[in-house]
């Protein structure tokens, strides 16, 4: 009766006092209803026929890791198999590994240097799969620093084949695979991402690699964490299109001021004001920069900085994420034109993108993002709870397959996630920072053994 009449006594009150308590009621029950729907995707919804998509699946990376187990897995459900590779002795060896386990198994073989002859590779995986029937792909494809350094540290060959494996080949093998899909009106592509892109706020150390996978918004976190100790300021600073203007490579050409378009000087003044080099710039105040979205810019100079131990890099990029600008300084005591350049947050917004433009053509677009597992390229033996060994990635990661853009495969690995997205970001990064330079310091003493040897 009680109940009755307390629910009698909502039909008197005004319309607002009605919403402000079912919003009230649905922000009580959003916890709930998250954790139940957690359960119901980690231990209950069945995963996808994978054999709808098609009769083939090219998998790269597939000589080691994940990117083997998951080749094992899908062998295992009578797919025919497209290996993509570097190495011309792994790949017979896992090919046969492969046919020795599953008699009947159909296996090809591509050899592709993602750092190397990647134009010629990708010419070649599109000669092998011409006329067959493609259902997946699975870009695993990926490389890491040997182990924990600072940018400084880091040789260019290095970070140019990061950039060319984890973005370039991801992106060059996707394209030569879709138009069959398109095709067919049907496909599944899984992009393996990491979760040092996208769990936590910053990597450092292995900036390039984490920033691979989700490029510039972490790379500016992650060269600010690191760079902290050497006094140099990382600021992204947004901007829509500006007038035409020497410091501006992609500038609007309509000779005109409004608000959609600034004046290049004003932005200019607001950018870097009367800045002399000897003070940090940390600015991101722009009226009109808030109701753009924030995106990603690119790291674009630390130059002289870390000599001089004090500094700053300014980022300028536009609402959809075009590099505009850097300004140019020559004193040895102000950033010089040294730069490093990046393409934003790039596996996870690829495969976002994909997703939607590609949902009505039948194809399925997917970005997952593991944490550690326990592969050659983490350095990880032993597997553990948190640490699952690559074969059983691989079984969590076919049965998400066709679902969200976006996943956490085994379940163990969103439950950090869960944790760490509850902790300051500044708790995060301290922590990290000190976990990366034991690596670090660990790597050094291992090179420096190696040469004496």
């Amino acid at each position: 009766m009680e109940l009755c009449a307390f629910l009698s006594s909502f039909k008197d009150q005004p319309p607002w006092i009605l919403a402000l308590s079912a919003l009230g009621i649905f922000s009580l029950l959003k916890p709930s209803i998250s954790a139940l729907r957690w359960l119901f995707v980690s231990f209950i919804r069945p995963g996808k026929n994978l054999a709808r998509y098609g009769s083939w699946a090219v998998v790269t990376g597939a000589t080691d890791g994940i990117g083997r187990a998951i080749a094992f897995q899908l062998a295992r459900r009578g797919f025919g198999l497209v290996l993509v590779g570097r190495s011309p002795d792994k790949l017979r060896e896992v090919s046969a590994a492969i046919r020795d386990k599953h008699s009947d198994a159909r296996v090809e073989t591509v050899l592709i240097d993602f750092a190397g002859d990647l134009v010629q590779g990708v010419a070649r995986l599109k000669k092998a799969i011409a006329g067959m029937d493609v259902g997946i792909l699975v870009n695993n494809a990926g490389m890491s620093y040997p182990y924990a350094k600072y940018l400084h540290e880091a040789d260019e060959e290095l970070i140019k084949d990061l950039i060319m494996v984890n973005v370039e080949g991801l992106t060059r093998v996707t394209h030569a695979v879709l138009p069959g899909m398109v095709e067919r009106k049907r496909g599944a592509i899984l992009n393996v991402g990491s979760g040092a892109a996208i769990v936590i706020p910053s990597d450092p150390l292995y900036d390039v690699y984490a920033a691979s996978k989700a490029y510039v918004s972490s790379l500016l976190l992650l060269i600010f964490c690191f760079l902290s100790a050497f006094i140099i300021s990382i600021s992204g600073y947004s901007s829509n299109s500006v007038l035409d203007w020497d410091l501006f490579d992609d500038a609007d050409q309509s000779g005109e001021c409004h608000c959609f378009c600034e004046d290049p000087l004003l932005l200019r003044r607001e950018a870097i004001g009367d800045w002399d080099g000897d003070r940090v710039l940390q600015h991101d105040q722009r009226e009109s920069a808030k109701h753009w979205r924030s995106g990603d810019g690119e790291l674009l100079a630390i130059g002289a900085a870390r000599r001089a131990r004090s500094g700053a890099a300014l980022t300028i990029y536009d609402w959809d994420d075009k590099l505009l600008a850097i300004g140019d300084w020559d004193d040895d005591r102000r950033l010089g034109r040294r730069s490093a350049t990046g393409i934003g947050k790039y596996v996870d917004q690829f495969s976002k993108c994909l997703h939607v433009e590609y949902k009505d053509k039948g194809i399925d677009v997917q970005c997952q993002v593991p944490l550690y597992v326990a592969t050659k390229m983490a350095s990880i033996r032993r597997s553990s709870f948190f640490v699952p060994s690559a074969e059983t990635y691989a079984r969590a990661a076919l049965r998400w397959i066709g679902y969200e853009p976006r996943c956490t495969p085994y379940w163990p690995h969103s439950l950090i996630w869960a944790l760490i997205s509850l902790l300051p970001e500044a708790v995060v990064d301290k922590w990290r920072l000190r976990f990366c330079l034991q690596i670090r310091k660990r790597g050094i003493q291992k090179e420096l053994k190696a040469k004496e040897q």
